[in-house]
């Protein structure tokens, strides 16, 4: 039993570590957006394709991902952790965005939870993957009892289970809603500090507003995802939902000033990847464990065309209209949007090993 828990420790730290990496790498570039168009590199509509090409070749690349580490395991897939950086034309697109974006696909989420999943019981299994989404971590100290297995049904071929998912209208509503939640990250990872000079607040605040997202995600996350067995996750994704559309309503409302935008990092943060453990529970509920990698691949692939068009969408915005006023009101539609698909989900009585 004791060495069960190590190895479930083990796992989730791994994942901690892995997601770590890749996050904090990805939750830098908005930062130099604004210094790369001032030194006249490249424009922000091309660099916002660059990295609109990132999280599409990230999404598209995930259900592979996803579907080789159900198959073989995560150590094979999380070797894809080759990036480049060239900030000029062709190259920029190149490194900044096909190969950054592969080796985000096999370094994030339907690889790592897939795994931590797998590696934990049913009972310690949302707790693991709140911890590791976060990502923060500590050791799960709980013992599973005897009668507890580690085992989970055995995976049909991913076409198969693609097949069989999208028959399900709740998987289908989820998914579509998963794309609100790529569509405000990207945005406002991208754009926010470009938003906040175009105001006259300094590049120190965006600074601060970005880690201030990070640090907040980490609280966010868990509460999430420590939730899941105690409510249905799908309504805890309306809450989430509607609390970020609120909260972007309030802070393109009112004039941007440090304290309201700081406010705005911690409202973001705390909702800001607490999407991933509650859509993971929907998924599993549904499905089971033995498919969820290439499921929560294909889930999100529609976060990641929603990242696409927010990333791009916010350069195109600034370039033909000198404003992101258009994309904060997309920002909202669609946020509640995603709140009102996750409504009429209905999950089984009876949760799937």
């Amino acid at each position: 039993m004791k060495s069960e828990g190590v190895s479930l420790a083990i796992a989730v730290g791994a994942g901690i570590l892995i997601i770590s990496t890749a996050m904090g790498i990805r939750q830098t570039f908005g930062l130099f957006v604004h210094p790369v168009e001032a030194h006249q590199i490249a424009t922000i509509g091309e660099i916002s394709f660059a990295l609109a090409i990132q999280n599409l070749t990230w999404g598209i690349a995930q259900p592979l991902a996803g579907g080789l580490s159900d198959r073989y395991g995560p150590g094979v897939v999380l070797g894809v952790a080759g990036t480049a950086l060239y900030p000029n034309g062709v190259m920029l697109i190149g490194g900044f965005g096909i190969l950054v974006g592969l080796g985000q696909a096999g370094m994030t989420f339907a690889v790592v939870i897939s795994a931590v999943s797998k590696a934990a019981t049913p009972a310690r299994r949302a707790m693991a993957v709140a911890i590791a989404a976060a990502p923060f971590g500590f050791i799960i100290s709980r013992r599973r009892t005897a009668s507890q297995s580690l085992q989970t049904v055995p995976a049909a071929p991913s076409w198969r289970a693609i097949v069989d998912a999208s028959r399900e209208p709740g998987y289908l509503f989820l998914t579509t809603g998963f794309f609100a939640c790529g569509f405000n990250l990207a945005f406002i990872g991208v754009h926010l500090p470009t938003y906040l000079s175009i105001c006259h607040i300094g590049m120190n605040v965006s600074a601060m507003a970005l880690a201030t997202i990070g640090l907040c995600n980490v609280a966010g996350s868990y509460v999430f995802g420590s939730l899941v067995d105690r409510y249905p996750p799908q309504y805890l994704l309306v809450t989430l939902y509607a609390t970020r559309a609120m909260a972007i309503l309030a802070f393109a409302i009112f004039p941007p000033t440090i304290l309201a935008t700081m406010t705005f990092a911690v409202l973001m943060g705390l909702t800001w990847l607490g999407t991933v453990p509650l859509t993971n529970a929907v998924i599993m509920r549904f499905f089971g464990t033995g498919n969820l990698g290439v499921l929560f691949g294909v889930c999100f692939l529609s976060h990641q065309v929603g990242a696409f068009l927010g990333a791009w969408g916010g350069g195109l915005s600034y370039e033909f209209t000198g404003s992101y006023a258009p994309m904060w009101a997309l920002e909202i539609m669609v946020s509640f949007g995603a709140a009102l698909l996750n409504l009429p989900i209905r999950l089984p009585a009876q949760a799937r090993a």
